[in-house]
């Protein structure tokens, strides 16, 4: 049954006659809340109901009886609050809770999620899942984008400790967004499997160890000087993004044999960058991406120069000299 982008404010009891019913989508509908009868479809295995900004309060406890679901989404909508009973959900595979704004904890999940994303402006904690072991993707943000009114509400996370995180070992791709809090001193070698790594750091030293396995990682609103010897072991690495780093420089003069693959620099939102140097030393380099860094005036590769550019023959400049446009 998919009844999104309807004008439909409430279903009817009547719905818990379907006994059979696998799938249910409210998304973007004008829902306020669900009929006690949903909760006796023991047969349902997803029930999403994400953009539905009607849809508010609490979810019963009665949702343990759906004991096949699998997929949970109630993103963008004002949920605040799960039960207690939720973690009978012994099927539970996915829960989506991005961009709750008034979702303020999480009771104990069921062990058998294999996806968790959760974000919220009133989050108080970053709760403890150590218990989750079969976590592949685990994305949590202490921001909510409001899309009434286009803007960024953040939190500031109290208690943080995220010493649990290194006992997931199934891991595969974390987002961990804490924009308005200090990270704790973080060691995250244990993530044999993690493959993808997005995080605000103001300071990447307390990121004191990172997996070999990693491919893919972002580092955002840094603050201090990056120390590219936490990155020795990132062989692997193929793609890394700097986002909204305040920084005047990034160079890359102690990265020789430490990022020996990576293929891909995506630097955007950097507003007090000015230059960016050495980036001989990224041998594999093939797409250097810059994106709204006005004040950027100078690109230094020092890269020796034998032959011509095919689509302009003329050789490839040491230094790239440029012009803002005090845009």
């Amino acid at each position: 049954m998919d009844l999104s982008r309807t004008n439909l404010v409430e279903l009817p009891y009547s719905i818990g006659n379907l006994r059979r019913l696998k799938f249910m989508c409210l998304n973007w509908t004008k829902i306020r809340d669900l009929p006690k009868s949903i909760w006796t479809l023991e047969n349902l295995e997803e029930l999403t109901a994400k953009s539905s900004q009607n849809f508010e309060g609490e979810i019963p406890s009665e949702i343990a009886r759906l004991s096949q679901l699998k997929i949970l989404n109630l993103s963008r909508s004002k949920l605040s609050r799960l039960p207690m009973t939720i973690n009978q959900l012994s099927n539970l595979r996915e829960l989506v809770l991005l961009d709750c704004a008034k979702l303020r904890l999480l009771p104990d999940l069921p062990t058998s999620l294999t996806k968790l994303e959760l974000s919220s402006s009133l989050l108080k904690e970053v709760p403890n899942l150590s218990k989750l072991t079969n976590l592949l993707h685990l994305d949590i943000s202490d921001c909510t984008f409001d899309f009434k009114f286009f803007k960024t509400t953040q939190a500031r996370v109290a208690n943080l400790n995220l010493e649990w995180l290194g006992r997931l070992h199934e891991l595969q791709i974390l987002r961990l967004v804490l924009s308005d809090s200090n990270l704790p001193s973080t060691n995250l070698s244990s993530l044999t499997q993690l493959r993808s790594l997005e995080i605000t750091c103001s300071d990447p030293r307390s990121l004191t160890q990172l997996p070999s396995s990693l491919e893919v990682s972002s580092l955002e609103d840094v603050k201090t000087p990056i120390e590219w010897p936490m990155f020795s072991n990132l062989g692997n690495l193929c793609e890394l993004e700097l986002s909204g780093c305040r920084l005047r420089e990034i160079e890359f003069d102690h990265v020789l044999g430490q990022l020996e693959n990576l293929q891909r620099l995506q630097v955007r939102m950097c507003k007090r960058l000015v230059r960016l140097s050495n980036l001989s030393s990224l041998k594999e380099l093939g797409v250097l991406s810059v994106e709204y860094c006005p004040q950027l005036i100078e690109i230094e590769s020092q890269r020796s120069s034998t032959g011509g550019c095919s689509s302009t023959e003329r050789p490839i400049p040491d230094t790239l000299k440029l012009e803002s446009s005090g845009l």
